[in-house]
């Protein structure tokens, strides 16, 4: 092994990217870091941050994020599907490293759940972070089941779903 490998076999991430959420997960150095770049708002409202926000969510978020970034996801010509993905983090951050980002969900017909709003399909804006910045322009959202998606195979550069599938049926 090189010394350059062996170094950045230090640079990364001490866990796999397919594995069960651990609380200790949330202590690797570099994955505290990564949930600082993702949520910057909540560092802004909490410096210790990810300190009690240690949630299936933002480790979600926070994989799915590293995952495409590692994997050559992250690129300005990359278009991302999230399936189911109401108003997370997740799209406001990719929108500021691809070129675009579909947003689904049942928007349109959802009446519970907030996380889901109808109002995402008129201004997806009011549900963005405030003090994040990030691109508009590159947000696209869409009423669309996650059982019957409308796009043909091979569309995008990845697919993400944080904390939704489970609710598909």
């Amino acid at each position: 092994m090189t010394q350059a490998t062996k170094q950045s076999e230090k640079e990364k991430i001490k866990f796999n990217y397919n594995t069960i959420l651990q609380l200790e997960q949330f202590s690797d150095p570099l994955f505290r870091e990564l949930l600082r770049e993702v949520f910057p708002h909540w560092v802004n409202a909490t410096p210790w941050f990810p300190e009690n926000k240690e949630t299936a969510k933002t480790w979600e978020v926070s994989q799915c994020v590293r995952a495409f970034r590692d994997f050559g996801v992250m690129r300005p010509d990359a278009e991302v599907l999230g399936i189911g993905a109401g108003s997370e983090m997740t799209l406001f951050f990719l929108t500021n490293y691809v070129r675009r980002v579909f947003a689904t969900d049942l928007y349109a017909t959802n009446v519970d759940w907030i996380e889901a709003a109808r109002g995402m399909l008129v201004d997806a804006s009011q549900f963005a972070p405030p003090e994040f910045s990030w691109c508009p322009r590159r947000l696209v959202v869409q009423h669309m089941n996650a059982l019957d998606l409308q796009y043909e195979d091979g569309s995008f550069a990845g697919v993400f779903s944080c904390g939704s599938i489970e609710h598909f049926g």
